[in-house]
């Protein structure tokens, strides 16, 4: 009767431990998943600002190239044209 007693005592204490222990590991499992799910969107995020960035520089490149381009007619200047017009240059 005391070993019986005693049996139940053990298997409540084993239970209660390897509960715990599940806890514990499942918990390390989600925080794992839920880590790297949070890594991958943020190097998505992380992407699209360098995309933005990248887009932005050449962007900027290709007005500065247009205002040259406005600029100078044919490798001379506004100025240029006008003086070699009115016969000067």
């Amino acid at each position: 009767m005391i070993l019986y007693g005693y049996a139940k005592y053990v298997i409540k204490i084993i239970k209660k431990y390897v509960i715990k222990i599940i806890k514990k590991y499942v918990i390390k499992i989600i925080k794992k998943y839920v880590m790297s799910n949070y890594q991958v969107q943020r190097d998505k995020i992380h992407n699209a600002k360098e995309e933005i960035k990248e887009l932005t520089r050449l962007l900027n490149e290709a007005k500065q190239r247009l205002a040259y381009g406005y600029y100078n007619i044919r490798d001379k200047t506004w100025g240029e044209w006008l003086w070699e017009w009115i016969g000067y240059y």
